[in-house]
């Protein structure tokens, strides 16, 4: 049984969007607690899961998610959660030189920790991944809290550099549709934390960024799910511009590219927060404890953004408490031409096995099915151990107008482990970005295929605290 959620998107203001958020809590809150009064774990669940049957009105809870999400789904949260938990939250951007198969990353993160203390900090982390040349590199620089200027909804600046060697970096909201991110790392600083790979011929130098982005295409589709994620601290997702226009230069010193509003370029941007990453249950080494994310761009060769192919799937599979036990959430946002857009949300919960009790949404009227498979795992090995990552992965979505495959075909040197530092432990992420990635949407009511081509610039993450190997 699965709660569809029917009715036409819902397009609200934020006022309103709120409110309905406030009234899913409200009312996840209230169902518990008659649960939870027969000291029933199996009673419980099933009271949550009867919330989904609530979907049944139209439109209710903004279930389609909000696409271009306004500048107050992207706010810093850290208010928002308990002081006595660590926390973190971090704003990601991936810009992408097309043409000559070259990608940059920027990642602004906050690290709060509640009892040790060791991991503290904001890490300033950047990447490249040159596809044509199968080079790639990153660094992470750390640098304590209180140097850290936090404004508005998601302004972040280095408002203390001294000793730094002139070092600086910023991210600004400029409104709803447009950002800035800048910044510069010297080559010999202190405040680096790690760095590791790169050109052995053009050794990284100092490393300065600056662009101007506007977004295309972004979505939201985990609002109404915030205040009940909250309880446990789940990691929640936001791929608020995942097809922005992209204006300004990277230089990284071995790698270079001047960004022009124009189909040569793109960029991706999202962000995540929380208190606890995926986790497998207690003495487990079940690799499904994960998370996934999974990119493709397409820009409109003669410029019309309006006809931009942009895909972004994100899954996740953690471990949490009574009553959900093990917790899944699995969202999309797919834009293809010739197609209509369609926004997906799975959520669900069971203690042993998994179930189909899910709540599910689909903005073309009916969610069918949302999976995915990995396969050709492979032992990765860098400065910081080794781990088994998936070469291949594939995700499958089918909803009542379409059948969407994407297959991601990635190799070892696509890869950079992107490090995320909370209170005990770092989580690896391993991102692979210029992947090899067949596309293909079949209209269902027909049988025509909208869409079939391998793009070769597809990106790819798995996340995982029981791939480590050392």
């Amino acid at each position: 049984k699965r709660a569809q959620v029917l009715g036409p998107p819902s397009l609200l203001p934020r006022p309103a969007a709120m409110a309905r958020s406030a009234l899913f809590a409200a009312g996840a809150f209230v169902i518990l607690l008659l649960a939870l009064r027969g000291s029933s774990a199996e009673n419980a669940r099933d009271a949550l899961r009867g919330l989904g049957g609530n979907h049944q009105a139209p439109g209710f809870l903004h279930a389609y998610g909000v696409e271009k999400p306004p500048l107050h789904d992207q706010r810093f949260r850290r208010s928002l959660y308990p002081k006595d938990k660590p926390f973190f939250q971090w704003w990601y951007f991936c810009a992408k030189d097309l043409e000559n198969d070259r990608y940059y990353t920027f990642t602004y993160a906050y690290s709060f920790c509640a009892h040790n203390k060791t991991n503290e900090g904001f890490y300033m982390g950047i990447s490249y991944v040159d596809a044509a040349s199968g080079t790639h590199w990153q660094r992470v620089d750390k640098f304590p809290l209180a140097s850290v200027q936090q404004s508005g909804d998601m302004d972040v600046s280095l408002a203390d550099a001294s000793g730094l060697s002139n070092q600086h970096f910023s991210l600004r909201a400029i409104d709803d549709n447009n950002f800035r991110i800048q910044g510069r790392l010297a080559s010999k600083s202190p405040s680096i934390w790690r760095s590791f790979g790169g050109h052995s011929s053009s050794p990284i130098e100092d490393a300065e960024w600056d662009l101007a982005l506007e977004r295309v295409y972004g979505w939201y589709g985990e609002g109404q799910f915030e205040i009940p994620d909250r309880m446990y601290g789940v990691i929640q997702w936001n791929p608020y511009a995942h097809n922005t226009l992209g204006k300004g230069t990277v230089d990284f010193g071995a790698l270079k590219s001047t960004f022009t509003p124009s189909p040569q370029f793109r960029v991706y941007g999202d962000m995540n927060w929380g208190d606890q990453f995926p986790s497998a249950p207690a003495g487990s080494t079940d690799r499904a404890y994960s998370w996934g994310w999974y990119n493709v761009a397409l820009p409109d060769p003669k410029g019309d953004t309006a006809k931009d192919l942009s895909i972004v799937a994100g899954t996740g599979l953690t471990r949490a408490a009574f009553p959900f036990y093990s917790m899944l959430g699995q969202f999309a946002d797919i834009h293809i031409p010739g197609a209509q857009p369609v926004s997906v949300t799975e959520v669900g919960f069971w203690e042993k096995t998994k179930e189909a009790e899910n709540i599910v949404a689909s903005s073309d009227g009916e969610f069918k099915s949302f999976e995915v498979t990995r396969g050709n795992w492979t032992t990765i090995e860098d400065d910081l151990g080794t781990a088994v990552v998936p070469l291949e992965q594939t995700v499958h979505i089918v909803t009542k107008l379409y059948d969407l495959t994407m297959h991601f075909e990635s190799e070892p040197e696509q890869y950079n482990r992107l490090l995320f530092p909370t209170e005990g432990y770092v989580f690896s992420d391993f991102e692979a970005l210029g992947v090899r990635v067949n596309v293909r949407m079949v209209e269902r009511s027909t049988g025509n295929e909208v869409f079939n081509e391998w793009v070769k610039n597809g990106g790819l993450e798995f996340g995982c605290r029981n791939c480590q190997q050392s």
